[in-house]
């Protein structure tokens, strides 16, 4: 059975009544009351809450592309916030990437990755999605998982004779048929270590990373149709408006 209802200046909508049981139909009906009165604008779901449904995306593990060896970024696990100085949900992520070659480990770091995006509800299809992601911030977390190995024995072991220099045509040789042709592209990389830090490693990843967190988030499936069998959504999908982060809360405003 579909009871359609129109509350002054608010948007009519078809919204089934028989998924709610007597009590949360009662529920309904006395919040739509409400609203109408002016005594209810907004419903709203805390941080905490929020943190519950995102839980089960994490981990998650994505190759990164490098010249030489083998390169993985890990997802650990992720907070939402919801700063109070921007319309803006804020997904602050713990990530870890290590690099190998010739399966040792060569850099190995912890990261920070902030990363966030506008709430946005389309009235139409009673469906929460979110728009304008961007990674705000990419930072080094220095601890005990940290690691940077200086790869010059490395690039001895590549080559068929002990070297001294880097530029000789013995390692250009040998690295060239490592790498099918890009002796030039792994050389430079494997250069970056020889007296580098771990910063100008992650500067030479930073854009793969952000590229590989946006596309995560952008796939991720977090458009919420709203269910019309849990009462608090039944009653947005009937009377609600927009969806805005204020005071750290995400607002259903109707």
């Amino acid at each position: 059975m579909l009871i359609e209802i129109s509350l002054e200046s608010k948007i009519v909508v078809n919204i089934p009544w028989h998924p709610l049981n007597f009590v949360d139909r009662l529920k309904v009906i006395v919040a739509m009351l409400m609203v109408k009165l002016n005594k209810l604008q907004y419903d709203q779901f805390t941080e905490e809450e929020l943190n519950q449904l995102i839980t089960p995306y994490f981990p998650q593990q994505m190759p990164l592309e490098v010249p030489v060896g083998k390169a993985e970024l890990s997802v650990i696990k992720g907070e939402l916030m919801m700063p109070t100085s921007t319309n803006r949900l804020q997904l602050q992520l713990l990530c870890g990437v290590e690099i190998r070659v010739l399966a040792n480990p060569i850099y190995r770091a912890h990261i920070a990755v902030v990363v966030s995006a506008a709430p946005h509800y389309v009235v139409e299809n009673n469906l929460l999605t979110i728009k304008s992601i961007r990674v705000d911030e990419v930072a080094l977390i220095n601890d005990e998982y940290s690691l940077l190995t200086d790869t010059s024995k490395i690039i001895d072991m590549l080559s068929p004779v002990q070297i001294g220099s880097l530029l000789t045509s013995p390692m250009r040789s040998a690295l060239n048929i490592l790498t099918a042709g890009t002796s030039n592209a792994a050389l430079q990389y494997l250069q970056m270590y020889i007296g580098g830090s771990k910063q100008r490693v992650l500067d030479y990843h930073r854009n793969q990373i952000e590229e590989h967190v946006i596309a995560a988030v952008a796939s991720a499936d977090i458009n919420l149709v709203l269910d019309p069998a849990e009462w608090r959504q039944n009653l947005f999908a009937r009377l609600g408006r927009e969806v805005i982060v204020e005071e750290q809360e995400l607002r259903f405003y109707f």
